[in-house]
């Protein structure tokens, strides 16, 4: 079973700080696959409800998948900091969006993808030898 590293729920600015640190960890050897997702509210996995399909999605990819990958699941703050302060918006990873993927291998993003399910991954990490 794959560990998927979950970062902390925390105010969008001081996530966002701990996402670049992830970042600064991902060597060129292997893929890091990244959800970003709105924060969890009450029992909920997010206040975003495609956020909430697309972690359960993520999590069944990543227990899936059979490659040499790092798995990352980050959340990019409240509803209500969800808007142009939100540092991961305007800087990288320029999400436009909530839920987005994306898959790294060292500094590089090889891909980006808005609102993903389980046959979306899966068909872009076949696709493109993830």
């Amino acid at each position: 079973m794959v560990k998927v590293n979950e970062l902390p729920a925390k105010a969008a600015r001081e996530t966002y700080v701990s996402f670049r640190n992830l970042k600064g960890s991902f060597g060129s050897e292997e893929f890091n696959f990244v959800l970003f997702y709105g924060n969890p509210t009450g029992n909920a996995i997010s206040w975003c409800p495609d956020c909430e399909t697309a972690h359960t999605d993520f999590m069944k990819f990543a227990n899936h998948y059979e490659g040499p990958a790092r798995f990352h699941t980050v959340p990019v703050g409240s509803r209500e900091e969800f808007d142009t302060r939100n540092p991961f918006l305007g800087s990288d990873p320029h999400i436009e969006g909530v839920p987005t993927l994306a898959v790294y291998k060292g500094n590089v993003t090889y891909l980006k993808l808005v609102d993903p399910t389980f046959e979306d991954i899966a068909y872009f990490a076949k696709r493109h030898n993830f």
